[in-house]
């Protein structure tokens, strides 16, 4: 298996979550053959409010490929700051016991102690 990580496409949703998005998105799909096994990206979820997300078909291919979602998340962020886009909020996946760990890598910090993490272009460089 080969993923490949390219700009997500207005099919991609559809496929990997069989509806097509709520809100505008700018985001990163992981494609193996004609399959999208992963989508990631950020939400304008009105108010300003610029949400992360991110979801991978299996535990396995998280596993396989970290430093692929890793760097496919980066250059999200990258993109964000290149926006203009302040904050993104992101919420760790419950049951992923590397959530925390990953948001916090990319400088996602926890707001109070609710489960709400956020990433501040003036605070961290990418």
């Amino acid at each position: 298996m080969a993923v490949v990580v390219r700009p997500v496409r207005p099919g991609d949703f559809d496929a990997f979550f069989e509806k097509p998005p709520p809100v505008r998105v700018r985001g990163y799909a992981g494609v193996d053959g004609d399959e999208v096994v992963a989508v990631g990206g950020i939400a304008c979820c009105g108010d300003g409010v610029f949400q992360a997300f991110f979801d991978v078909k299996g535990d396995e291919l998280r596993k396989r490929y970290p430093v692929t979602l890793y760097k496919a998340a980066r250059r999200l962020l990258a993109d964000a700051r290149a926006m203009g886009i302040p904050r993104v909020v992101a919420f760790p996946s419950p049951g992923v016991e590397a959530a925390e760990r990953f948001l916090r890598r990319l400088g996602f910090a926890p707001l109070d102690d609710g489960p709400m993490f956020v990433w501040s272009a003036a605070d961290v460089g990418v």
